[in-house]
């Protein structure tokens, strides 16, 4: 794996605790202490003039905090004894199915069976299409996403990401032929058109990067085909993406030799709310992390990646 891959695997950061302090406050006194002695009887007058008793004043009193809106998925997947993880495994290298036995292969499925085994519970896989996945969480049909996401502040609005990365995705920049570029901000021109993945992260990106050039989103793979028929100049995709195409069709397309633009962080999520499966599963991350077995396996399956080799060569690594 090259050396940029390497410095962009798994940024660990460790969480520092916080002491409070505690501040013990003192009151001086006088120094000839007065003794109070309180008076056997009240004085009838005295009652009178003090008037009618008036009730002690209530004191608005803090509301307890709500209780977790929803069911935690980790104590129903331990009482059940299974593990049922929503998938779709038609990305390799990543998560697919293994042509000869049928059977899920790849780095997802390796870390949701290990998730499983830890948790002493059989684990099961519910197929549907990437883009239902988000519903089918809401929707109750599995207990959490078994495949890793990119983070972005959208789909942040539906679920809750945990904290600690599976992976960091590369972007490559992918130019038409003859097309040279000495500095990145030979790109930033409007005479300069990117034909992107549309929705894409990284035709956002590529918006904030060059604002001034022109864009051209379109579906896969037409996104890269317009950039080797000379129709497009550039078009900024995720490595996956790059590998396969590089792998099919070699030599019709230049890649920038700069290395990755920038790496999106993809990680698992859980319903809003679900705080405590959220802990446990950022809490199993960051130990597989801390004992490099993610990185590794992400290492051994990503140079099972055709074309990859290509972008490691373009890039020097």
């Amino acid at each position: 794996m090259n050396k940029q891959m390497n410095r962009r695997d798994f940024l660990l950061a460790a969480s520092a605790g916080a002491l409070g302090t505690l501040a013990v406050g003192c009151t001086i006194g006088a120094t000839e202490p007065t003794v109070v002695v309180p008076a056997t009887n009240t004085p009838a007058e005295t009652v009178a003039m003090a008037g009618p008793t008036t009730p002690p004043t209530k004191v608005a009193q803090a509301s307890p905090p709500p209780a977790q809106a929803v069911e935690p998925r980790l104590d129903r997947v331990l009482k059940n004894g299974v593990l049922r993880v929503g998938v779709d495994l038609t990305f390799p290298p990543l998560q697919f199915r293994d042509p000869s036995t049928n059977e899920p292969k790849g780095l997802m499925p390796e870390i949701d069976a290990l998730m499983a085994q830890d948790l002493g519970v059989k684990l099961e896989y519910v197929e549907m299409p990437f883009g239902e996945l988000i519903a089918g969480l809401l929707a109750d049909k599995f207990d959490w996403i078994g495949i890793a996401f990119t983070t972005t502040p959208e789909r942040a609005k539906q679920v809750l990401f945990i904290d600690e990365p599976t992976f960091f995705e590369d972007s490559v920049l992918l130019l038409r032929k003859g097309f040279t570029v000495d500095k990145l901000e030979d790109l930033n021109k409007p005479e300069v058109t990117f034909s992107n993945m549309s929705g894409s992260a990284q035709d956002a990106s590529a918006r904030l990067m060059f604002p001034n050039a022109t864009f051209k989103p379109l579906n896969w793979p037409e996104t890269v085909l317009e950039v080797a028929a000379g129709r497009s100049d550039a078009c900024l995709i995720a490595i996956w993406n790059a590998a396969a195409y590089l792998h099919e069709n070699p030599g019709t397309v230049d890649i920038w030799p700069g290395g990755s633009l920038f790496s999106d962080v993809n990680t698992f999520f859980v319903p809003l709310g679900d705080y405590r499966t959220k802990e446990w599963m950022g809490t199993w991350f960051r130990y597989y992390a801390a004992h490099g077995w993610q990185q590794n396996r992400f290492k051994y399956w990503i140079g099972e990646l055709p074309g990859v080799r290509a972008i490691q060569e373009a890039w020097g690594k």
